[in-house]
């Protein structure tokens, strides 16, 4: 957890001040979590390092995304996310929250679908469970005959595009999930009502 000055309050209340009295104000410039673009530049920047060797950096970084994870004998690491988390259009910037879904009922009517222009938005489970997708490509508005949905397995998680319309969160049971969205300035919701398109999904354990 960062020392922010509200955290610093937060302890202070329980635990009270440091009695012994001296503070050192320390200046600090990080860069954010993962791997992308921005963080290579930002590195690259801090280091005064020329344009030629961000170039290759940036090539090296793209060459990585397209590569397979390693399968050497008896090795077992968790399988690293490579989702391309947009959410910089209009200054905006990324924000995590968790999002408590409700199990919903089968058949269930599609009355309507949303997209997100500014932003992507990511839905993790934060236990191994499926949930299921409902997406079409991204257009003015839903192109029904290219609709379609999905049962997203265990342990994984999905990143909608922004532009891409979709149902929100379909969970098939009571669960948290940790959601990565957009915050900012702009209009990042448009929704497109189904009704009168009469459609019903199905799901079965």
């Amino acid at each position: 957890m960062a020392a922010t000055p509200q955290t610093i309050e937060q302890m202070e209340a329980a635990t009270g001040k440091y009695k012994y009295g001296f503070v050192t104000e320390i200046q600090s410039d990080r860069p954010k979590k993962g791997l992308d673009e921005e963080t290579i530049k930002y590195i690259s920047k801090k280091k005064n390092e020329p344009e030629w060797m961000l170039a290759w950096r940036l090539d090296c970084y793209k060459k990585w995304l397209k590569m397979s994870d390693p399968q050497w004998s008896n090795l077992k690491f968790p399988k690293i996310s490579k989702a391309n988390l947009n959410t910089k259009k209009d200054n905006g910037e990324s924000t995590i929250s968790i999002f408590s879904a409700l199990k919903r009922s089968f058949p269930m009517k599609v009355d309507m679908m949303e997209k997100h222009p500014l932003g992507s938005q990511a839905f993790i489970p934060m236990k191994e469970t499926t949930f299921l997708a409902f997406v079409a490509p991204e257009g003015n508005k839903p192109d029904i005959n290219k609709i379609e949905s999905f049962i997203i397995p265990k342990g994984i998680g999905v990143n909608y595009n922004p532009g891409i319309w979709h149902f929100p969160l379909i969970s098939t049971e009571d669960m948290n999930f940790l959601v990565v969205d957009r915050l900012g300035d702009g209009d990042n919701l448009v929704l497109h009502d189904l009704n009168k398109e009469n459609i019903t999904l199905e799901f079965q354990v």
